[in-house]
This record gives structure tokens, C-alpha cells and sequence, in this order.
């Protein structure tokens, strides 16, 4: 159980300090996704 609790503390600090990476992500996907379509 408490382990369980520091896992998902540690995640949430993850998603806290990754939200730049997160918009990254979300930019690379959609331009990845386009590239695909496009062939």
C-alpha cells in the first residue's frame, strides 16, 4: 500500500515536470501522424 502511494505521488510529480515534454510530445506525434498520412 505504501508503496502503491509513492508510485503514484511520483507519477504525478512526473506529469507536473512533464508538461513542456508532454506539448513536445503531442507536437511530434500530430507531425508524425501527418507525415504518415501524407504517404
Amino acid at each position: 500500500m505504501d508503496s502503491l502511494g509513492h508510485h503514484s505521488n511520483s507519477f504525478s510529480i512526473q506529469i507536473k515536470g512533464g508538461g513542456e515534454l508532454a506539448i513536445l510530445w503531442k507536437g511530434f506525434f500530430f507531425s508524425l501522424v501527418s507525415v504518415l498520412g501524407d504517404s
